[in-house]
């Protein structure tokens, strides 16, 4: 065993020695870019290698590097904006790094030709070329025509910016079929080919048909066709024809829209035509081979003479309180164009396009139904609203029709409302909480506020509520009046020693409230103890409606009632009363309108003739200024 192992030993060095050498097969590309004129590192040059097909960008040194290449022959590519390719060949050659230096110089002036191919097909005779040069030196061109039948207007120039070349071609003695050929140019020994091909048709005369027609009038039509095909040679006339006797011919009437060398669809007008008269009408075209006609007629009816439209007025449709649908129906256009439709409303009895709001459907030739949408409706409001309808002759209304848009329910203070007598023929309180009126000395029911009902009462008339509604820390009485005077409008009956508190009355003008009785049969006129004072507000028109509201606060702890008063929405005047405890808490019934006297008082106040509607009592808090606001809104 020691031999054997001695023996592979000895044998492991010559084993080594004996094995083949390592053999490259792989090799480099690298080398650096640089501009021809000034010798810098071009940076971003696109290096493209083939035929691998791999590519790279140069480095800020202008370098690229390709490695492990098989062993050939490569091209490469070099690109960059502004200057000129470059290609240069290199074989890679085993375990080496091929290098190469590089420099590209800026781009010359470049000829550019376009369209860079002509298609002149059946009929077009004629196309033009534009050369044009990318700077700004001037650039020598030369060209020449394959054929004979392929002329140009001129074979050579100089262009600087944006030159012209006419390419015509010639089918005169041609037989029919396909041709083909070519502009070679020549550019500062460049070479630049444009193909050209051409058809030479059999004698084929154009194709043509008659489509429709719109904007019928009483003499006139818009005429609609195709020019399906120009045959094999250019349109010199195309249009309609039309006579009163069917299968019209350009021997007829005819309108012509001049010359064509490509399908396409077209419109002419047939004009100065009778009225209320059938005609019949073809397209044609006309080539150099013949004219043909459509193979269909269109057979049209002018208008009569125009004359005023008709309109009807329809139904008003989902109301709301600012919105409502109208409808309405055109009955007849008047042998004309509807130029403007729809409806017109507003307040006053016969509203027109010259004061009242519109709508505007636009133009139409039919008869028929439409809808308006009316917007931006005052609430609580009777309006009139009438169809119109216009043409060339003039406008038409359909009859007037009427509607009201509801109250806006959101404007309706309703919180704390503990009495609301809206005198529609009644007494009754409309809202749970206090109990129905008591009416006295014969008052009426007149027309009230907003197409409502009222109470009329005279000097001796009132109505009374057997509950002291206002008689709280906090109250507010709001209430509509018309032909209101000097004398008594309300007050509270009272337990105290003075019998009445909560007094509302009118003097010289003005509105004056007086929490106790106190203030009124010593202070109402100054008998050395100071007068109260009467609130400041604007005069009252005894002719209109006024939405009268007066609110009241106490303190208890200071004995002091704070009242303010609103005229139609707007606060006018707020009055300030204190030590006056004793009109808090002593009220038996509310009694609204009549005479006011008590014996033992030499004071006594009128009654007034006056009219009432929408009486609210809010017994248990003020209103804000902004639901006044809103009360006056919802119900005016």
């Amino acid at each position: 065993m020691k031999k054997i192992f001695l023996y592979i030993i000895a044998c492991l060095p010559l084993a080594f020695s004996c094995s083949d050498p390592i053999v490259e097969t792989f090799g480099n590309i690298s080398g650096i870019i640089r501009d021809e004129e000034t010798n810098e590192p071009l940076k971003g040059v696109t290096v493209s290698l083939t035929p691998t097909g791999a590519s790279q960008v140069t480095d800020d040194e202008g370098q690229f590097l390709f490695d492990n290449l098989d062993i050939q022959e490569y091209t490469l590519t070099f690109t960059l904006s502004g200057y000129e390719t470059h290609s240069q060949k290199v074989s890679v050659k085993p375990g080496l790094s091929s290098s190469v230096q590089i420099v590209m110089s800026k781009s010359r002036n470049m000829l550019s030709v376009t369209p860079d191919i002509l298609d002149f097909g059946k009929v077009q005779t004629s196309i033009r070329l534009t050369l044009e040069v990318s700077g700004s030196n001037s650039v020598s061109w030369s060209a020449v025509s394959s054929n004979d039948w392929l002329k140009l207007s001129k074979e050579s120039g100089v262009v600087t910016g944006t030159d012209y070349l006419t390419v015509t071609v010639s089918r005169s003695g041609l037989s029919a079929g396909n041709y083909d050929a070519s502009i070679e140019f020549t550019v500062d020994g460049s070479k630049k080919v444009i193909p050209v091909s051409m058809a030479v048709a059999i004698n084929e005369k154009p194709s043509v048909s008659a489509d429709g027609y719109h904007s019928l009038t009483y003499n006139s039509v818009i005429l609609e066709g195709m020019l399906i095909s120009t045959g094999s040679a250019e349109v010199t006339s195309y249009g309609f024809c039309w006579n009163e006797s069917g299968n019209p011919t350009i021997d007829d009437n005819f309108a012509n829209l001049g010359d064509a060398m490509e399908s396409k669809s077209f419109e002419c007008v047939a004009p100065d035509l009778r009225n209320s008269t059938k005609y019949y009408f073809r397209a044609y075209a006309t080539n150099s081979v013949g004219t043909v006609y459509s193979d269909n007629q269109l057979e049209i009816t002018t208008k009569g003479l125009p004359e005023k439209p008709a309109v009807i007025t329809g139904d008003i449709n989902d109301i709301t309180y600012s919105s409502a649908e109208a409808y309405g129906t055109i009955s007849s256009t008047g042998n004309a164009t509807v130029t403007a439709y729809g409806h017109v409303w507003g307040t006053s009895p016969e509203p027109d396009l010259e004061n009242g709001e519109y709508s505007n459907l636009g133009e139409t030739d039919e008869v028929g139904e439409f809808t308006s949408t009316l917007e931006n409706l005052s609430a609580n409001t009777t309006y009139y609203i009438r169809a119109y309808v216009t043409n060339e002759i003039g406008t038409a209304y359909g009859s007037v029709k009427t509607f009201k848009t509801p109250k806006d329910e959101s404007l309706n203070p309703t919180n704390g409302l503990y009495a609301w007598y809206t005198f529609e023929n009644s007494n009754k309180n409309t809202v749970s909480g206090a109990p129905n009126a008591t009416l006295s000395g014969s008052p009426g029911y007149t027309s009230g506020v907003a197409d409502s009902k009222a109470l009329k009462l005279s000097s001796s008339s009132y109505f009374s509520v057997p509950e002291p509604m206002i008689d709280d820390q906090r109250f507010t009485v709001s209430f509509w009046v018309k032909g209101i005077g000097d004398g008594h409008v309300f007050h509270l009956s009272s337990s105290g020693k003075d019998y009445v508190s909560h007094v509302l009355t009118v003097r010289d003008g003005y509105l004056t409230f007086m929490p106790s009785g106190y203030d009124l049969w010593y202070r109402y006129y100054d008998e050395g103890v100071g007068e109260t004072p009467s609130f400041s507000h604007q005069t009252l028109n005894s002719s209109d409606w006024h939405m009268i509201t007066v609110s009241s606060s106490f303190n208890a702890g200071i004995a002091q009632f704070t009242v303010k008063l609103y005229i139609d929405g707007e606060q006018a005047d707020t009055q300030v009363f204190t030590n006056s405890f004793n009109a808090y808490g002593r009220g038996i019934k509310f009694i609204f309108g009549g005479q006011l006297s008590q014996s033992g008082y030499k004071l006594s106040l009128n009654g007034i003739s006056m009219t009432v509607d929408n009486l609210r009592i809010y017994n248990s808090r003020q209103l804000s200024d902004s639901e006044v606001k809103n009360l006056y809104d919802y119900e005016k």
